[in-house]
């Protein structure tokens, strides 16, 4: 577990130990990597807002190092947050982590955190946010998966309508919003863009134009100046969702 705050510490790791899990405790990222080695941990509890090196910063440095020494399996990492799990979602997934709780974290869900993410138990936890990390994304999957949208909604009525008025908005309103945002380097209306895309993948699966919305919003976050390319990136993807959905539509594979 990694937490800067004595009473967390206390608290979380009492509870973990109840509930009869080992737990080792580091105050910073910089103690967490150090601490780190492929294979030693089953799961990673990480707190976002660590003093100097953030929890973004020290997921993405235990990635680092996993990749150093050629491990295949990565070490599961869940964000333990006071924030909302969509206002950090990308960086989340941009670091490589693989869900998001808020505080306080309970005993339950300690449990069925395990089950689902070490033990691999296909369960529902409450209060956790499941990320496709942008380093888990594979670039061959379907730009949209309408079938894993039905499994997460539970219908796949449900799921026609999202999508439906997913593809609606997109031809509508999104591209033409990004051009004029990045044109005219309207930076805050595009981080409000962006969080409100990713708040509709979070549901619609699109795993191709996901990523590129993180990145992008990555970039944004890091005030990096944004190329006419990166509109011109998504736009591609975008029209290819489309094209997707019109296929779909006419019973054609996509």
């Amino acid at each position: 577990m990694v937490e800067d705050t004595e009473v967390i510490q206390f608290v979380t790791k009492s509870l973990l130990n109840d509930a009869g899990f080992s737990v080792d405790i580091a105050s910073t990222g910089e103690e967490a990597v150090e601490m780190f080695e492929p294979g030693k941990y089953g799961l990673i509890y990480m707190d976002l807002g660590l003093p100097k090196m953030t929890g973004y910063e020290t997921a993405k440095a235990i990635r680092s190092k996993e990749k150093s020494k050629n491990e295949k399996n990565i070490t599961p990492i869940v964000a333990l947050t006071g924030h909302g799990a969509v206002d950090v979602q990308a960086f989340c997934g941009e670091a490589g982590m693989q869900g998001i709780l808020s505080k306080p974290l309970s005993r339950d869900q300690a449990e069925q955190v395990w089950e689902f993410y070490v033990k691999h138990i296909d369960i529902h936890v409450p209060g956790l946010t499941v990320l496709a990390s942008a380093t888990s994304i594979k670039s061959d999957e379907n730009s949209l998966d309408i079938p894993a949208t039905a499994k997460l909604v539970g219908s796949q009525a449900v799921a026609d309508k999202l999508v439906s008025e997913f593809i609606k908005d997109l031809k509508k309103q999104f591209l033409s919003d990004l051009k004029v945002f990045i044109t005219e380097h309207k930076y805050e209306e595009l981080r409000f863009l962006l969080h409100k895309m990713l708040g509709s993948l979070v549901y619609v699966k699109a795993p191709k134009l996901q990523k590129k919305i993180i990145d992008l919003q990555t970039e944004v976050h890091n005030s990096h100046e944004i190329s006419q390319d990166v509109y011109s990136d998504i736009e591609q993807e975008v029209l290819q969702i489309i094209k997707c959905y019109q296929k779909i539509e006419e019973k054609l594979h996509c």
